[in-house]
């Protein structure tokens, strides 16, 4: 199934506490599409969303590629 992800839904996945956001993401049943924009507005926030999320540079990193 194809499926278009905005930032909203990318933030959320990054910044919540659940993992049924992340599984979501990551199975391979569908194939997601975003707007190039949303990786740039990711970015643009990335020290906010490190903060919050106690993650690594590299941990943010991989998810975005990986989804």
């Amino acid at each position: 199934m194809k499926v278009v992800v905005d930032a909203g839904i990318i933030f959320s996945s990054l910044l919540s506490n659940s993992a049924e956001q992340r599984k979501i993401l990551f199975n391979k049943e569908y194939k997601f599409y975003s707007p190039n924009f949303v990786f740039l507005e990711i970015f643009k926030h990335k020290e906010k969303i490190l903060k919050y999320t106690k993650t690594s540079e590299k941990a943010l990193t991989d998810f975005l590629i990986a989804a």
